[in-house]
């Protein structure tokens, strides 16, 4: 498909200004947010209120500079490290780099920012590193590999397939997947969601799904992809959806906004050659302001991107501070350096029972795992029904460092036709007290069989962990 692009751009010059490049739009999980901007917007206006409010009372405002943790899962076609869509570890350091720089304003093209647009560039401070400890609480490096089940990924169809490859809890982690995509997209991001009566859940429901999705051939510096060059920026536009932000013309014509007053607006996007980074002044001119096409939310080549305004910047900001699955990402442990202890039993995950679970005969069963450097000989589990002990498993053992094993515990009755909530905790590693909490505790509800939604996705999360379990893939996709 790639290719074919290629083609229509050199026979029809006319199409450049609707070339479509981004997929965020047409992804199901954006649809709400598409179709209803104005609910999204609504909540936005408040928390500007709100942050005026605020600063009224203070006399100054310390700007605090926000690191999000990332994690880039590769998910390739088999190729060695470093060929074809399994990208080389150092690629992905040249693209966050790059990503690190435009975010904040230390991008080596801002002096090609006009002069005209200079007073209201920004410096966003939002800063981003690699994930330094997985869900299970173990070193990383950010980066994941694993081999698709496709060769090419689908935006519109294949968005839950590409990500059940691998996933890690998007309150923690904010996954970035690389693989080929198909249909000649470059990328696409899942917008935030706003506590907003309404579509609350309904974004809730896509955390699964929740982060962006770039082809492999547009990370990093790459000159030679298909029509233009790569200098990393999609990532950089992807982003900008992740953090709140629309695309520079509104995804409309002149009457269209995207919500920033410092951004003229336009009649449609821009897709140009380069160098030079110049088109005439009426092209997509809906008022006597320019359009701003060397704004990184517009669909101009790489080499003319190189700003982000200071509404961009608030919007960004206020989606970090009251966005939930965003906000969570600046207390993420995956920003801290694993710490390991002596002993340290975790609850890896529920096996038995599930939330699809109808019986009223329940026979427990977890995977523990030992995360310390003690061998665990023996252990205490308990298991709670309705927040009541109704029993504990003494363990006698011999396990390893990083070593698994099931725990089984007695057959139990439970009330039908209304909600059960089931939690196991640690009591007791070695005869002591366990080292780590963070990785003691994981609890599921068991809903009245008449409340599961249909088509039901079943969710491990778990209300009592830190690092809850995703549907898809789960811990064995983690290691």
């Amino acid at each position: 498909m790639k290719g074919q692009i290629a083609f229509l751009i050199v026979l029809i010059p006319l199409f450049l200004n609707a070339q479509e490049r981004c997929a965020t739009n047409y992804t199901e999980a954006n649809q709400s947010w598409v179709t209803h901007p104005d609910r999204f917007e609504r909540w936005m206006t408040q928390k500007k209120s709100l942050l005026k409010s605020s600063q009224a009372f203070s006399t100054s405002r310390t700007t605090e500079t926000y690191t999000l943790p990332v994690v880039f899962h590769i998910v390739h076609n088999g190729e060695p490290i470093g060929q074809g869509s399994n990208l080389s570890e150092d690629k992905i350091l040249e693209q966050l780099d790059i990503l690190n720089k435009d975010f904040r304003r230390m991008n080596d093209d801002a002096s090609s920012t006009p002069p005209v647009f200079l007073p209201v560039a920004a410096d966003t401070e939002i800063e981003f590193v690699l994930a330094r400890q997985d869900p299970e609480g173990l070193p990383t490096s950010g980066i994941t590999r694993k081999k698709g089940s496709k060769t090419q990924y689908s935006s519109s169809q294949d968005d839950q397939l590409l990500k059940s490859e691998v996933y890690w809890p998007a309150e923690d982690y904010l996954n970035i997947w690389v693989t080929n995509i198909s249909g000649g997209f470059l990328g696409y991001a899942q917008y935030p969601f706003a506590n907003l009566p309404g579509i609350e859940s309904e974004f809730q429901n896509y955390r699964l799904t929740d982060g962006m999705v770039i082809d492999y051939e547009w990370v990093g510096i790459n000159e030679d992809t298909p029509s233009f060059d790569s200098y990393g920026r999609t990532l950089t536009h992807e982003m900008g959806h992740f953090l709140g932000l629309r695309h520079i013309w509104g995804d409309g014509g002149c009457s269209v906004d995207d919500y920033c007053e410092d951004t003229p607006r336009a009649s449609g996007s821009y897709t140009g050659k380069s160098p030079p980074c110049e088109f005439p002044d009426d092209l997509r001119q809906c008022t006597e302001d320019a359009p701003m096409f060397q704004n990184f939310m517009d669909y101009t080549d790489d080499a003319c991107m190189n700003i982000f305004t200071l509404d961009q910047k608030e919007r960004m900001r206020l989606v970090l501070e009251y966005s939930p699955r965003r906000n969570s990402l600046l207390n993420s442990p995956a920003l801290i350096e694993p710490i390991q202890t002596s002993n340290d039993l975790g609850i890896r995950r529920i096996l038995s029972p599930l939330i699809e679970d109808c019986n009223n005969t329940l026979n427990p069963v977890l995977e523990v795992r030992n995360y310390g450097t003690n061998t665990i000989t023996s252990y205490a589990i308990g298991l709670y029904i309705n927040d009541n002990l109704v029993e504990t498993v003494n363990g006698v053992t011999n396990l390893i460092e990083l070593e698994t094993e099931e725990v089984n515990f007695s057959e139990h009755l439970i009330t039908e036709n209304t909600t059960n909530h089931l939690g196991f905790e640690v009591l007791s590693v070695n005869g002591n007290n366990d080292n780590k909490a963070s990785n003691n505790s994981q609890s599921i509800t068991l809903l009245p069989t008449e409340t599961i939604p249909v088509p039901f996705h079943e969710n491990f999360e778990n209300e009592l962990s830190l690092t809850p379990i995703s549907e898809f893939g789960g811990p064995s996709e983690w290691t």
